[in-house]
């Protein structure tokens, strides 16, 4: 799921880079929502593997470190 979402990110990333003054206001639209999809399916799995990687008495720093976004 987690490589799903990385790859919807990716990709949604790519599309923006390529969107001129003359792009539709629906297709910037769906690209933010395929954007949203693919970090919210990315996101929670991996937030997760990197708690879960952590003792449990150093969780301040990971969950610190990962609000830095």
């Amino acid at each position: 799921m987690a490589s799903t979402g990385m790859a919807m990110t990716a990709t949604a990333l790519a599309i923006f880079a390529f969107l001129g003054l003359e792009t539709p206001i629906a297709l910037i639209a769906l690209n933010l929502v395929l954007l949203g999809v693919g970090f919210s399916l990315f996101s929670s799995p991996n937030t997760n593997a990197v708690m879960g990687s952590v003792d449990r008495r150093a969780y301040g720093w990971p969950r610190y470190a990962g609000t830095m976004r």
